[in-house]
């Protein structure tokens, strides 16, 4: 197991722990995806949002309300339970059968 790997930012609290897979590295998605489909008024916002999106599972409702599938994504992603996460592959499909990032 990597311990310290990674920007904390956008690590997962089991990835903090040393513990690594590929749920670990799809939470970090999540959060990447959230940050690149948002749009901030400052550093401090984009910071704060990373964080709260991080901690409690959840987008702004303004996120969920402009982008919902996207919002769908990024809450299964970033679940707190990474039985719950999709794989790489099962994003792929799920972005592809949606027809986002075409």
């Amino acid at each position: 197991q990597s311990k310290g790997v990674g920007t904390a930012l956008y690590a997962c609290p089991e990835a903090l722990a040393g513990a690594h897979s590929e749920s670990t590295d799809m939470f970090s998605v999540g959060v990447i995806l959230f940050e690149m489909w948002s749009v901030f008024g400052s550093y401090m916002e984009r910071v704060t949002e990373l964080m709260r999106v991080k901690t409690t599972g959840r987008v702004p409702p303004v996120f969920a309300r402009a982008l919902p599938l996207q919002a769908r994504l990024v809450q299964m992603l970033v679940s707190a339970d990474s039985a719950a996460r999709p794989s790489a592959r099962q994003l792929l499909d799920m972005l592809d059968e949606a027809g986002v990032g075409r």
